[in-house]
């Protein structure tokens, strides 16, 4: 019986996606919803209100995220240890591997809202921090041939 279940991310993608059929009453469209969204919280193994809470958090940050970290978010989540109980980190966990793996990337200054909006995932992660780049201060007008000081 185990072997039919439904994967977690299954169920949610079914509650989101889920549309009542013309056919269908209000009713029974609300049970389908339901049942679906109880399958969902059932297979990812919620007991509490609080622990509801943290997963629908938890959801919506994984729905936000760039697709490189959504990769790194999905490799955590595949441990065997998290399989057995219910197959998420917990908002504390996902917050914390999420800033841990980005602490080390340089954002882009482009004024992108959006980390991973250019090519490539518009980030670069780098072992040590960048050098910063000096900036140029022009103190008087240039004649012609004479270099800016740099400064």
């Amino acid at each position: 019986m185990q072997e039919m279940q439904l994967s977690p991310s299954v169920y949610l993608d079914k509650f989101q996606s889920v549309s009542r059929d013309s056919t269908e009453t209000y009713h029974q469209f609300a049970n389908k919803l339901s049942s679906l969204f109880e399958y969902y919280v059932e297979s990812r193994k919620v007991g509490s209100y609080v622990e509801l809470m943290e997963l629908i958090v938890y959801d919506k940050i994984k729905a936000s995220l760039p697709t490189f970290l959504l990769r790194h978010v999905l490799v955590l989540e595949s441990s065997s240890t998290l399989l057995e109980k219910g197959g998420w980190l917990g908002k504390h966990a996902l917050v914390e591997a999420l800033d841990a793996y980005t602490a080390g990337m340089v954002l882009p200054s482009s004024g992108n809202k959006a980390v991973g909006a250019s090519c490539g995932g518009g980030v670069k992660p780098y072992s040590k921090s960048p050098k910063p780049v000096p900036r140029v201060y022009y103190k008087r007008s240039l004649n012609q041939g004479e270099l800016p000081q740099i400064g």
